[in-house]
């Protein structure tokens, strides 16, 4: 996360589960506003760099938490 804002980012939880098709997942809390919504901004660049998607979408469990 840090290297592509290019700034130190607060990060709280961080959560790795199985995902459907059995690829993994991490879930992580983003602690600054702005951070979240910049990687979602730039998240074709992580991409491109590593292939991993960032994304907002959230299980059900997940919205219940916030």
């Amino acid at each position: 996360m840090e290297e592509l804002l290019g700034r130190e980012a607060e990060i709280g939880e961080v959560e790795e589960r199985r995902g459907e098709g059995g690829k993994w997942v991490l879930i992580v809390e983003m602690r600054r506003k702005g951070d979240k919504e910049e990687l979602l901004e730039i998240r074709g660049e992580a991409w491109k760099r590593w292939g991993i998607g960032i994304d907002e979408d959230l299980t059900m469990e997940e919205r219940k938490l916030r």
